[in-house]
C-alpha cells in the first residue's frame, strides 16, 4: 500500500498549483470501463474541480483514454494499483484523507465510472456541495437509469443513449459525499461502495439527499457488461474475503437469468431493480435525459471487450496471487484469514479441473465453484496451480459462463 499512498501523494502535488482553496475534489476507483469512462471524466470535471482516480488493473482502453484526457490538460490525477481482489473501500478512503490533507479539499465526492452528478445546473450543485458542513457527510442520491429495447444501439455515448429512469427509487441507495475536515481525519473511512461512513469505527449520520443534487446511475448498459460485472465482482470477492457466505449480486439471483440470449426486456427489469431485494413489480419508467457536459467524446470507440476476455483477466489475477503468494496454498497455515482464502481459490481451481462442468453456467453457478471447499488439489504447490489454470483458463471459462464472443 505503500506505493500506492506515493501514487496519490504525487497525483495531489501534480494537481496542488491548479487548484484554488478548498476545491471541490472527486475519487474513483476505475476498472476497464472504457464505454465510459471518458464521459466520466467530462461530465464530472464540468461540476466538479479535480479528479483522483485509482486505476485497478484496466487491461481494455480505459488507461489510455485516461492519458489521453490528462494530456488534454483537464485536472485529472491518475494512480495505478496492482494488487488482485476488490479492495475499493480502502484505497476510496485514502483517497480522500490525502485530497482532503493535502489539496485541502472541499467537499470529497466519492464516484464510479457509471455516475454522473446531476438534478441542476453545474454552478448550481457546486453550490450545493460547497454548502456541505465541513465536519459532516452529506447524501447523494443515485437515479436509476434503464436501458430500453428502442435505445440507439449505435451510440457511444452512454449519456445519449440511455435517457429513461426509474419513475420511482426503489433501493434508495445513497452515496456520501464528505466535509473536508472529516475526510482529513485518520479515523475517516466509507465503506464499500461509499454509500456509508464512520470515524473511528462509528457510524455517521448524513445530512438528507437533495433532488437538485443526485447521481445518474448506469450500472446495466448491456448483456455481456452485465455478465461480466456479476462475475468479475464475485471472483474479485473470493480472491479478496474467501468467505463461503458472501454473494455480491445475490438480488439477481431469481430476477432475470444470467445467459447469454438474455432480451431486452431482461436487461431492462435487471437495470430497473438494480441493488433491491426483490422484483417489486413496479418496473415505471420516465424520460429524464442527462445533459451531457464538458464537450464532445474524443477518445471512445463504442468498442467492448467481449464478456470472456474479461473474465478471464480477472481470472488471471486470481492466478498471480496464487503464484505470488505461495503461503496461501500451504496445507498449514497459521493464519485463519489466510486458510479461508486458500480453501476458496483451490475451490475455484478444482472447479477448473472438473470436466462435467459445461452447458450455459450462470456467475451464480461460478461463484458456487469458487466458494466451494473441496480439497483435492490441496497438495499441489501454489506455482503449479497457477500454470495449469493460466492454460487452462481459455478452454474452460466459456463453457462455465456460457460467455459469448460479441458484446450486446
Amino acid at each position: 500500500m505503500e506505493d500506492l499512498d506515493r501514487q496519490i501523494a504525487e497525483a495531489c502535488a501534480r494537481l496542488a498549483p491548479r487548484l484554488g482553496p478548498a476545491p471541490i475534489v472527486a475519487v474513483a476507483c476505475i476498472r476497464d470501463e472504457q464505454d465510459v469512462v471518458e464521459r466520466f471524466v467530462r461530465h464530472n470535471l464540468s461540476v466538479v474541480d479535480a479528479l483522483v482516480v485509482v486505476n485497478h488493473r484496466s487491461r481494455d482502453a480505459t488507461p489510455a483514454i485516461l492519458d489521453a484526457l490528462m494530456a488534454e490538460g483537464l485536472p485529472l490525477a491518475v494512480c495505478h494499483a496492482s494488487l488482485p481482489g476488490k479492495h475499493q473501500a480502502d484505497w476510496m478512503s485514502r483517497m480522500a484523507r490525502a485530497v482532503a490533507h493535502r489539496l485541502s479539499a472541499h467537499p470529497v465526492v466519492p464516484l464510479d465510472a457509471d455516475e454522473f452528478l446531476t438534478g441542476s445546473d453545474p454552478e448550481t450543485m457546486r453550490g450545493l456541495l460547497r454548502a456541505i458542513p465541513r465536519d459532516a457527510v452529506a447524501a447523494l442520491e443515485w437515479l436509476s437509469y434503464v436501458p430500453m429495447p428502442a435505445d440507439p444501439p449505435d451510440e457511444v455515448d452512454i449519456l445519449k443513449r440511455v435517457t429513461h429512469r426509474r419513475a420511482r427509487e426503489v433501493s434508495r441507495t445513497l452515496k456520501l459525499a464528505a466535509g473536508g475536515d472529516l475526510a482529513a481525519d485518520a479515523g475517516f473511512l466509507w465503506s464499500h461502495g461509499s454509500h456509508r461512513a464512520t470515524l473511528a469505527l462509528r457510524d455517521l449520520d448524513h445530512l438528507p439527499q437533495r433532488r437538485d443534487l443526485s447521481l445518474a446511475h448506469f450500472p446495466v448498459r448491456s448483456v455481456d457488461q452485465l455478465r461480466a460485472k456479476v462475475a468479475n465482482s464475485r471472483l474479485s470477492n473470493a480472491v479478496r474475503t474467501g468467505r463461503a457466505d458472501y454473494l455480491c449480486y445475490d438480488w439477481l439471483e431469481n430476477l432475470v437469468p444470467l445467459v447469454p440470449h438474455m432480451t431486452s426486456d431482461d436487461l431492462r427489469k435487471a437495470a430497473a431493480n438494480y441493488l433491491c431485494e426483490r422484483d417489486f413489480g413496479d418496473d415505471e419508467v420516465v424520460a429524464d435525459p442527462i445533459i451531457p457536459l464538458g464537450g464532445a467524446l474524443c477518445h471512445t470507440t463504442g468498442q467492448v471487450p467481449d464478456a470472456l476476455e474479461r473474465v478471464m483477466w480477472n481470472a488471471m489475477d486470481l492466478a498471480l496471487l496464487c503464484s505470488v503468494r505461495p503461503d496461501l496454498t500451504l496445507p498449514a497455515v497459521p493464519d485463519p484469514a489466510i486458510q479461508e482464502r486458500s480453501l476458496a481459490m483451490r475451490g475455484a481451481l478444482d472447479r477448473l479441473r472438473d470436466p462435467t462442468v459445461g452447458g450455459e453456467a450462470s456467475p451464480d453457478a461460478l461463484v458456487s465453484a469458487f466458494i466451494a471447499r473441496r480439497p483435492a488439489i490441496s497438495e499441489i504447490p501454489a506455482r503449479t496451480l497457477a500454470r495449469e489454470l493460466l492454460w487452462r483458463i481459455r478452454r474452460r471459462l466459456r463453457s462455465m459462463l456460457g460467455l459469448t464472443r460479441t458484446t450486446s
